[in-house]
């Protein structure tokens, strides 16, 4: 048994109350998955994962562990927490993950929900894998977090990193030789699911297209601010490339077109259209948010769902109710086929929804995602620019190759 490295956060750093802690180990004899790890005298609870895309060293296999900090507040000891682990009982290495101040404070001001609710289903007779290409400033991020914690749970596969996004490192893996993937994200994991045996089904989100668009503003100034290069929401409304961040056209890069923006806006707004009910299983909502995970766990035959929580939201800056009537044109055809799109789609959503019954629990779970606190906007900025770090360590680590675990 070789020795334990932590990847994921790669510096050690906490700064969030949901933390995905992953790492790797190397076994030689690749016998079944039996690490463990303990940290202040409790455990934590491993399940294996395929390793980092850009972990390339044979006999790497990988762990990871939904961490919700304020779980562990008690054991932080020096500003971190000590993780032991264990292979077989074996002592197989140590870590230390340090806790930082903010996140202390958003564990301890903004708690996470404990709370459990019942999905009232009709089990289907053979449960798909769910694959969720993200469309950006949809909640999509809340939605992986939720239905990867819900994976852990189950003991189901899931790509933890950013593989199903890179069909290059999607296509090294051996996934018959993990746990089944039965939940799948990325912004670009459209055909992820042509490799995986069984039953795959699309489902995706839509937001209201104003309210949306002026999200993109927000979040892609903090968080890419090379490729979002708008200092106001006037400034990316006059650039005339707003249209090019739209729900339609996105679905339409997502299955392969390669260029949407020569569409008009009817042709776009019904390509996209098209694309929905030819390769989706299910469009929720944002302004549904709750009813839509209800449907999303219904499909996935989870019987019961945590309480979702708001990851990565912008402060926001842009007012799309102050833009200049000078700029008013610009915002509507910004949004054109997008409106069209979102309509469509939010009526099937209603049907679809009148076919089925959640009931009290539904009704429980609206109350306690509303009586959630909300992150102030330094909190939500610091989350933000986090990421931005996050992501730009990840593209370094893929062009740099990957050292022996220590």
């Amino acid at each position: 048994m070789n020795g334990v490295a932590i990847d994921r956060p790669s510096d050690g750093l906490l700064t969030r109350r949901l933390e995905f802690v992953s790492g790797t180990y190397g076994d030689p004899e690749g016998g079944e998955f039996a690490l463990t790890a303990n940290c202040g005298g409790r455990d934590l609870l491993l399940r294996p994962c395929l390793p980092a895309p850009e972990v390339r060293r044979s006999g790497a296999r990988g762990f990871w562990t939904p961490l919700r900090l304020q779980d562990w507040l008690d054991v932080v000891r020096g500003g971190g927490l000590h993780l032991e682990f264990a292979w077989r009982g074996r002592p197989a290495g140590t870590a230390d993950l340090l806790v930082s101040p903010i996140a202390m404070e958003v564990a301890t001001r903004f708690p996470i929900a404990s709370e459990r609710f019942d999905v009232p289903r009709a089990r289907p007779a053979r449960e798909p894998t769910l694959v969720f290409p993200g469309l950006g400033a949809v909640g999509g991020t809340s939605l992986n977090e939720l239905m990867r914690t819900e994976a852990h749970r189950r003991g189901w596969g899931v790509p933890v990193h950013h593989e199903a996004d890179h069909a290059e490192s999607w296509a090294r893996y051996d996934l018959a030789a993990h746990a089944p993937m039965r939940w799948v994200d990325g912004h670009h994991c459209w055909n992820a699911g042509d490799r995986l045996p069984g039953r795959c089904e699309r489902i995706t989100l839509l937001r209201e297209p104003v309210r949306r668009l002026a999200s993109v503003f927000n979040y892609g100034s903090l968080v890419h601010p090379d490729s979002f290069p708008f200092r106001t929401f006037e400034a990316f409304l006059a650039s005339g490339c707003a249209r090019r961040h739209s729900q339609a056209e996105a679905l339409l890069r997502l299955s392969g077109m390669e260029d949407p923006e020569r569409l008009s806006d009817p042709d776009l707004a019904a390509a996209a259209s098209d694309e929905l009910e030819r390769s989706y299983a299910f469009v929720g909502i944002t302004e549904r948010f709750e009813e839509s995970i209800f449907y999303i766990c219904r499909l996935a035959g989870i019987d019961s769902v945590g309480v979702w929580t708001a990851a990565l939201s912008a402060p926001r800056q842009a007012d799309p109710g102050r833009v200049p009537g000078s700029l008013a044109t610009a915002l509507a055809a910004a949004v054109a086929a997008d409106e069209a799109v979102y309509h469509r789609a939010a009526a099937v959503f209603e049907r679809r929804l009148a076919e089925v019954d959640f009931g009290a629990s539904l009704d429980g779970y609206v109350r306690a995602a509303a009586a959630a606190p909300e992150l102030s906007d330094v909190h939500k900025t610091v989350e933000c620019l986090r990421w931005r770090q996050v992501l730009t360590d990840a593209a370094i680590a893929m062009q740099t190759p990957s050292k022996e675990a220590a």
